[in-house]
């Protein structure tokens, strides 16, 4: 561990907390700072994602900022997509895989770049307010 480690996770975290691609962020920190292989630096990235977000649920479920209900479907249909997905990538070649990941991230930057300005921020405000 570097000294330099501890600010750069500071900053990460604080960039993830407020909604920038931290996920992103702490692989390329990874990879291209601390020379970490890209799969090695993706696992990590996961454990991180699924540890925070575990902690994060029972919160949000107590402050009522999520559905339950919503929660129960979507944890429905993600565990056999995660079973489907692991099927598909070792049925499919793996540059394939990067092509579709990156067509993905693509089209996902695109729709948030050009999206109504403000869409998000609009209808949060009005949650708060009602």
């Amino acid at each position: 561990m570097d000294l330099f480690d501890i600010p750069a996770a500071f900053l990460i975290g604080a960039l993830t907390g407020t909604g920038v691609g931290g996920g992103g962020l702490l692989v390329l920190y990874l990879t291209f700072l601390r020379g970490v292989g890209q799969i090695r630096a993706q696992w990590l990235n996961l454990v991180l994602f699924t540890a925070v977000s575990a902690a994060a649920v029972p919160v949000h479920l107590a402050r009522r900022k999520i559905d339950a209900s919503v929660l129960l479907i979507l944890v429905a249909f993600a565990i056999p997509g995660t079973f489907a997905g692991s099927a598909i990538r070792d049925a499919v070649p793996a540059e394939a895989v990067r092509r579709i990941f990156g067509s993905a991230m693509l089209l996902t930057g695109a729709y948030v770049l050009f999206k109504k300005d403000g869409e998000t921020v609009r209808s949060e405000r009005g949650s708060r307010r009602g």
